[in-house]
């Protein structure tokens, strides 16, 4: 209602302004009965209220929808009207919608076919990786141990954006299942090997065996993965201990920890470390910090409806617990 005043307080205004100036040239022309003109003045008030009612209600539900703070657009469409104005508004708004809808549709197939071609291309490059390694084997040269170093490099980096281009269609790429845990955390361990020995960092597991989770089968290793790899980074010297811990909260949750012994995250990035591409004051002293692998781990504990906390204290350590809840139907509404 208040809109639809603000739009008509012109003609009010106008239209009040003009009877006013009428009775006023009628008092001043001496007529001895001005009751007459108040009578005019009053009809005239009484047929305005009259148009401005009739108008306001053939067009009411159109202006209610207008003040509505979350308005539907093909809601809005929709809405019945019996003026000339608004029917042209909403002709206006279908072309629009139809444009835009037009020039979406055309961006978001660009976009895929740029993710399947990415894709595509991690795949491919896997391959050569996989080879070089198995020739490198055989060689016993001191340089190859560099070599694999830089390899092993390479394979993380493809792996990182194959997930990044995976997360698009995450819906798609998703399975709920119940994991062991513990053997998870091995596997990690075991495909990061000689990321550790390079690091002369020492993992330990601390979970149950039967300790198991509901959760997806490939990204729950890449999630934690993330974390391990992390730690391992920012441990910050030798003879330090990347401790993998699982343990049962409750009936319905389980907890699992990734623990370094490292430098620590300072007060003032603890907030940030999760935001796509931000390093903060340690990356700028380790190369190779990228900033995606936190916000990653982020992104797939939101899409698996998993909790992630952070404790940190500089010089001691860094805990990032992730919490799971041990139901699928928690996960199937992701």
């Amino acid at each position: 209602m208040r809109l639809y005043i603000k739009d008509h307080f012109s003609l009010i205004l106008f239209n009040s302004l003009q009877l006013f100036l009428l009775f006023l040239i009628y008092w001043l022309q001496g007529n001895e009965h001005p009751w007459i003109a108040l009578y005019g003045i009053l009809l005239g008030l009484f047929l305005l209220a009259l148009f401005l009612v009739g108008r306001y209600l053939n067009n009411r539900s159109f202006y209610q929808h207008l003040q509505k703070e979350e308005a539907d657009l093909e809601e809005t469409m929709n809405v019945e009207t019996n003026s000339s104005l608004t029917r042209a508004f909403k002709a206006l708004l279908v072309r629009q919608y139809q444009l835009y809808q037009g020039r979406i549709e055309k961006f978001y197939n660009q976009q895929r076919d740029y993710y399947r071609f990415v894709n595509q291309w991690i795949h491919e490059m896997k391959t050569p990786l996989s080879v070089i390694e198995l020739i490198l084997q055989e060689e016993e040269d001191p340089r190859i141990g560099d070599i694999k170093v830089e390899l092993d490099r390479l394979s993380k980096g493809l792996e990182t954006a194959l997930y990044v281009a995976r997360l698009e269609d995450f819906r798609q790429d998703f399975r709920v299942e119940r994991l062991q845990l513990h053997g998870v955390a091995h596997h990690i361990v075991q495909d990061n090997k000689r990321f550790f020995i390079r690091h002369h960092v020492y993992p330990v597991i601390d979970i149950p065996q039967d300790l198991t989770a509901a959760s997806d089968a490939k990204w729950l290793p890449f999630l934690i993965g993330q974390l391990v790899t992390n730690a391992v980074k920012y441990s910050g010297g030798e003879d330090k201990k990347v401790v993998i811990k699982g343990y049962r909260i409750d009936s319905r949750s389980v907890a699992l920890e990734v623990t370094d012994q490292g430098i620590g995250i300072p007060k003032e990035d603890r907030r940030r470390v999760f935001q796509p591409f931000y390093t903060g004051e340690n990356g700028r002293k380790y190369q190779g910090s990228t900033g995606m692998g936190l916000y990653l781990v982020k992104e797939i504990c939101r899409r698996l409806n998993h909790e992630l906390e952070l404790i940190s204290e500089v010089g001691k350590g860094t805990t990032i617990r992730l919490i799971m809840k041990d139901a699928f139907d928690n996960l199937t509404k992701v």
